[in-house]
């Protein structure tokens, strides 16, 4: 896989940074050939004047380590404080080695040691390609993921509600239940009131058998005539 098979080759911003105006020419050519958007500075005080004055973020800055004024490691601090997903490759000699792998300690993605081959800067660049497409997908994944705790939270808020508006309205048909059972109750002892009011009622009301009329005594002297 080469830069040219990038997706988005010209998605990539790169800061050149060295003192040396042939070294510098040559990597500029080297990007500009590659499509990619890129900036130059003659030395490391330009460099940081450019990195905190950019609104826009650098993806790569390639800086030589030793430099006047402003050395390598002041580009690398610069940058990581603006930019802190920027990869910063120092560039340096045999001598100053040891420097720029502490540079790397330091928060450096990789050094080169000239001389070096532009296949080299090829595949740094794939490399570093390749971290910004898995640092960008998980970024993106971090967002979805964000999404889905929120719509969880709002789906447990719901539920919640739901739960809370169930055990409401089965408190309320319990209540309702017991009001029922006390009025057929009050009703079945009202209906046993009327039956005995009533049965009352009708005892008071019934009369009595009439009883039989005295038979008048026979007066005397009086025949009874017989048949």
């Amino acid at each position: 896989m080469t830069l040219d098979m990038f997706a988005t080759p010209t998605a990539f911003r790169i800061l050149i940074v060295d003192d040396d105006a042939d070294m510098r020419d040559a990597l500029a050519s080297y990007f500009r050939q590659k499509g990619l958007t890129l900036l130059t500075a003659r030395d490391g005080l330009e460099a940081v004047s450019l990195i905190e004055g950019s609104a826009d973020p650098f993806q790569i800055v390639l800086t030589d380590l030793v430099m006047p004024q402003k050395s390598g490691l002041d580009v690398l601090k610069a940058a990581k404080d603006k930019f802190p997903d920027v990869h910063v490759v120092i560039i340096t000699g045999y001598a100053s080695l040891e420097t720029a792998i502490e540079a790397v300690r330091l928060g450096a993605y990789d050094y080169l040691t000239k001389p070096f081959k532009f296949s080299e800067i090829e595949i740094l660049l794939k490399n570093i390609g390749e971290r910004i497409g898995l640092l960008e997908q998980n970024r993106d994944m971090h967002r979805k993921l964000r999404d889905l705790h929120d719509r969880l939270d709002s789906l447990s808020e719901g539920k919640s509600k739901v739960d809370r508006n169930m055990r409401e309205l089965e408190q309320g048909v319990a209540a309702n239940t017991r009001k029922l059972d006390q009025l057929v109750e009050s009703v079945a002892a009202m209906r046993e009131q009327v039956k005995d009011l009533t049965e009352a009622i009708q005892k008071a009301t019934r009369r009595p058998p009439a009883a039989p009329e005295p038979q008048e005594a026979p007066r005397e002297g009086s025949r009874s005539i017989r048949l």
